[in-house]
């Protein structure tokens, strides 16, 4: 396969170019939205999707609709900047980029001395600070796993689901950036992916990621983990995650739990990859958090064809909470954390 240089998005002040992700790996293709509904559209479709990607896009989609239209004082500007933050939250009610850039935003939003224009000027600028921060500490999270974690053998085996490469995070990735940084070093890398739902994340996206780089893997199904990990001798478990607590529970794709079990029986480190950002200080527990569900079809279909008796009774969960006793730590780009020890 031949590298493909690629980025998830690009914002150009009156649109947001994204590179559809529910085409990969069969197309790579890019589509351009003028209009913030495209781009709730292709949230809630998961054309693009992540970690640190989805707020975002939320954010430049925001921008978006700031820049098409005109306001006659502050308060109309208030009003319509909360209308349309509300729907981009609702998007994705689980990810914490989206409630972390908002946050920060209604800040500006409420400092009653900057006029409109400088208003959208400052989100904007922010924004992009946001985008251009996030691909750092992709880069120093890498770096810090290396030099503090995994320093210790000339060869790794990984277990990883999901997708939280350059396609969630933007830059070279959580997971996906380590292994990246340990090819780069003549380190031996071997990478187990587990296929993941929703829209198989891991055999679709990070395999391609994985691909792309020419970093050895072989996708597995969930089923399958405690069989790979007998088989294999698996050095670590790797997972990104949508949302830390301030107790260190964590959310991540649906099947992360399982997988910590299993790895904690076997006694295999479970390392979570993740920027501090991810981290909210206001939510307690992990439990505590909305967890979304997919799509029925996903389940009851497959290439259209119904695969499932008419009627049948679905859950489809997005995502796992991982308590904070199965996690042996959080690799952020501020250093190793103890999952128990957050606040």
């Amino acid at each position: 396969m031949k590298y493909i240089a690629f980025e998830p998005l690009k914002y150009e002040r009156d649109n947001l170019i994204i590179l559809n992700q529910l085409l990969l790996p069969s197309i790579v293709e890019y589509e351009t939205y003028s209009d913030y509904i495209d781009i709730l559209d292709a949230i809630d479709a998961m054309k693009i999707r992540g970690t640190n990607l989805v707020g975002i896009a939320a954010a430049y989609g925001l921008l978006i609709s700031l820049n098409n239209k005109s306001f006659i004082n502050k308060d109309e500007f208030k009003k319509y900047y909360n209308s349309i933050k509300i729907l981009f939250l609702k998007t994705r009610k689980t990810t914490r980029s989206l409630s972390y850039i908002f946050e920060y935003f209604d800040k500006i939003i409420e400092n009653n001395d900057l006029t409109i224009e400088e208003t959208i000027q400052l989100l904007e600028d922010n924004a992009i600070m946001f985008e251009n921060r996030e691909k750092l500490y992709s880069e120093k999270i890498s770096e810090l796993a290396i030099n503090r974690v995994f320093n210790k053998k000339k060869s790794y085996k990984f277990i990883t689901i999901g997708n939280y490469g350059a396609l969630s995070t933007g830059g070279i990735g959580h997971t996906t950036g380590i292994f990246t940084k340990l090819i780069e070093k003549n380190i031996a890398v071997e990478v187990f992916i587990n296929e993941t739902r929703p829209h198989f994340q891991g055999s679709r996206l990070t395999a391609w990621e994985l691909k792309n780089k020419n970093i050895p893997y072989t996708i597995i199904t969930s089923s399958e983990t405690a069989r790979v990990i007998i088989d294999n001798q698996i050095d670590a478990v790797l997972i990104g995650t949508e949302h830390i607590a301030s107790n260190g529970d964590v959310i991540s794709k649906i099947g992360s739990l399982p997988l910590s079990i299993i790895a904690n029986h076997f006694n295999i480190p479970v390392f979570i990859v993740s920027s501090t950002t991810i981290i909210n200080p206001l939510l307690k527990k992990g439990s505590s958090v909305t967890i979304e569900n997919c799509k029925k079809d996903e389940i009851l279909l497959l290439n259209g064809v119904r695969t499932a008796p008419t009627n049948s009774k679905i859950l489809n969960y997005s995502f796992d909470i991982i308590p904070n006793n199965l996690v042996t730590a959080i690799i952020t780009e501020d250093g190793v954390l103890e999952s128990s020890n957050l606040k």
